[in-house]
C-alpha cells in the first residue's frame, strides 16, 4: 500500500519540475551575440608634442586598436548543410594614420600596418614631403582609422579617432 503513493508523488514531483522549467518565472536562456566593439585611439607619438621636425624626417605614432574578428557560422545540429558556391574570405583590417591640418583632410597619404589579432598595437610612421616646404609650418591633428577590406571590393572605416598632435616642421 505504500508504493502507489510514493509512485504518484514522484510522477506528480517531475510533471511540476517540468511546469517550473517552462514557466515565465524562469525563462530559457537566450544566447545573444556581443555587440561588435571596434576601437581605435592613440597611445603614444615620437617625437613627442611640440617637437620639431625637418621636411622629409619621419615622426611616428602607437595606436592601440580592438576589432571583432568574424567567425564562419556553424552548422546547427539535425539540420542539413548547405553547401554555398564559395565561402567569402574573411575581411582584411589595417590601421592607417595621416597627417592633417584642419581634423578632415589628410595633408599626406596614409601610412598603416595590416592587422588581425583581436586586440594590439601598431606604430605608423608619418612624414611630410620637401613638396610641403613653406605651405605648412605645423600639423594639428593626426587622423587614425581601422579599416575592414572585404576580397578588395568594399572597403569600410571600422573606428576613427582624430588626436591633436603639434609636430612643427622646418
Amino acid at each position: 500500500m505504500t508504493k502507489p503513493p510514493f509512485a504518484f508523488l514522484a510522477l506528480l514531483a517531475a510533471w511540476c519540475a517540468g511546469c517550473d522549467a517552462k514557466s515565465p518565472l524562469n525563462p530559457s536562456p537566450v544566447a545573444s551575440a556581443p555587440a561588435p566593439n571596434f576601437t581605435i585611439r592613440q597611445t603614444s607619438a615620437q617625437p613627442g608634442d611640440g617637437a620639431t621636425l625637418a621636411y622629409g624626417q619621419s615622426g611616428r605614432v602607437a595606436i592601440a586598436y580592438t576589432l571583432v574578428v568574424d567567425t564562419p557560422p556553424r552548422p546547427q545540429p539535425g539540420h542539413p548543410i548547405g553547401l554555398p558556391g564559395r565561402i567569402p574570405d574573411p575581411p582584411q583590417y589595417q590601421v592607417v594614420s595621416c597627417l592633417s591640418t584642419d581634423g578632415l583632410r589628410c595633408i599626406v597619404s596614409a601610412s598603416g600596418a595590416s592587422v588581425g589579432n583581436p586586440g594590439g598595437e601598431v606604430w605608423n610612421t608619418l612624414a611630410l614631403s620637401e613638396s610641403f616646404r613653406g605651405q605648412v609650418d605645423q600639423t594639428a591633428f593626426v587622423i587614425h582609422e581601422l579599416i575592414a577590406t572585404r576580397a578588395g571590393l568594399n572597403t569600410s572605416v571600422m573606428a576613427r579617432e582624430v588626436k591633436s598632435l603639434q609636430w612643427h616642421f622646418n
